[in-house]
């Protein structure tokens, strides 16, 4: 128990701030939906980047879960002792998860040429082309 008995609260502003130049505001989508869960809304802000792919990586990964809807139920709400009487069965499983490997350049200029987009970009000694 806390010695405090009392205490006069107040609200605090807080907020997110950052910074989008001319060419990332041209492709910016604003997204807003309710959020049911908290009563609330979710706010998204998305741009684009850049990024040259350079492959794709895969690997088979392993997990075990409950083997049913009952078994979750009884690993999520079943109290200790009756887990122990009625144990939960699992079962392994597996899963390939292929992921695009990217090399983005956030740096670079959204926009080329007046406004025209282009999709190759040269290198050259000392910077882009």
């Amino acid at each position: 128990m806390s010695d405090l008995e009392e205490a006069l609260l107040h609200k605090i502003q807080y907020g997110c701030q950052t910074f989008f130049d001319g060419d990332a505001l041209a492709e910016m989508r604003l997204e807003i939906r309710p959020d049911f869960v908290t009563n609330g809304l979710i706010a998204q802000l998305r741009t684009g980047i850049w990024a040259e792919e350079v492959g794709k990586q895969s690997k088979k990964i392993y997990f075990k879960a409950p083997e049913d809807w009952w078994q979750m139920l009884k690993k999520e709400h079943f109290p200790e002792w009756l887990k122990e009487k009625f144990p939960v069965k699992e079962k392994y499983h597996s899963r390939k998860v292929t992921m695009t490997v990217n090399i983005a350049y956030p740096k670079l200029p959204q926009r080329f040429h007046k406004g025209d987009y282009v999709q190759k970009v040269q290198w050259q000694e000392g910077g882009f082309k």
